[in-house]
C-alpha cells in the first residue's frame, strides 16, 4: 500500500512576525533561505513532523525534537550554498523544500496541512484516494480504473548526472496521461532524487516510488500530465 499522499491545492506564502508560511503541497517545490551561520526551525501549524529526507545529510546537521515534533537544521558546512531538503508530516503528507543558504539571522519557517481535498468529479471520491489507488494499480501490473493503454514510443533521457529515465508504460483517459518510467541510479554510490525534479509545465501530480537509490538500483515514477 503507497503511503505517499498527494494534494492537489494552491501554495500560498506570506510572512508574519519572522517566519515563513508555506501551505503544503506535494506537487511543488518550495522556496526557502536559510541562515548558514545559526540555527533554523521547521515546524508545522497544529501538527507534526515525522521525517526529514536530505540530500546533503553530510553538510547537515538536523535534529527532530520528539516533544514539540519541530525540525532543527544547522549547515555543518559554511560555504554551503544550497541543498535540498523533503519534509513529511506525521498524517502522511511530503513536503519538498530547495534551500539556499547566506549570512542573514535564523529562519523559521511553519507549514500548513492542506484541510480540503478537492473532489474528482469523475471518481465520486476524493482526489487523493482516486490518485492512490491509480499509482497502487500500476505498481501492481494493471491498468488503472479509468484509464486505457496508449500506444508510445521508446523514451529514454537522462535527468541529471547517473540518473536515466525510461518511458515503459502510458495510460490516458479523457483529460489525464499518465507516464510510468524506470528510473535507474548508474552510479557506484546512493543517490537521491525527489518529485520537483519531475515536475514541469502541465504536470498534475508525481509519484516516485523511493526517494533514495542504491547503486544500479531501479524504482518506478509516475508523472500525471494534463492533456489539454
Amino acid at each position: 500500500m503507497i503511503k505517499k499522499t498527494l494534494v492537489f491545492l494552491n501554495l500560498c506564502v506570506c510572512t508574519l512576525n519572522g517566519a515563513i508560511f508555506h501551505d503544503m503541497d506535494t506537487t511543488r517545490s518550495v522556496y526557502c533561505t536559510f541562515s548558514n551561520k545559526f540555527q533554523n526551525r521547521i515546524m508545522i501549524e497544529n501538527g507534526t513532523i515525522q521525517k526529514i529526507v536530505s540530500a546533503d545529510e553530510e553538510k547537515l546537521s538536523i535534529l527532530m525534537e520528539e516533544f514539540s515534533g519541530q525540525a532543527f537544521i544547522f549547515a555543518l558546512d559554511p560555504k554551503q550554498e544550497t541543498t535540498t531538503l523533503s519534509v513529511i508530516s506525521e498524517n502522511g503528507f511530503v513536503q519538498d523544500m530547495q534551500i539556499a543558504f547566506a549570512e542573514r539571522s535564523s529562519e523559521v519557517v511553519i507549514l500548513n496541512e492542506p484541510e480540503e481535498i478537492v473532489e474528482d468529479v469523475n471518481s465520486g471520491s476524493s482526489t487523493n484516494d482516486y490518485v492512490l489507488n491509480t499509482i497502487n494499480q500500476i505498481l501492481e501490473g494493471n491498468v488503472p480504473p479509468g484509464y486505457q493503454t496508449s500506444q508510445m514510443q521508446c523514451q529514454k533521457f537522462q535527468l541529471k548526472k547517473d540518473i536515466c529515465l525510461e518511458l515503459i508504460s502510458k495510460f490516458e483517459r479523457t483529460n489525464e496521461t499518465l507516464y510510468v518510467y524506470q528510473v535507474k541510479n548508474g552510479a557506484k554510490t546512493k543517490l537521491q532524487i525527489f518529485e520537483c525534479e519531475l515536475q514541469f509545465e502541465g504536470c498534475r501530480w508525481v509519484f516516485l516510488e523511493a526517494n533514495t537509490l542504491s547503486p544500479h538500483e531501479q524504482k518506478i515514477a509516475i508523472i500525471a500530465v494534463r492533456n489539454d
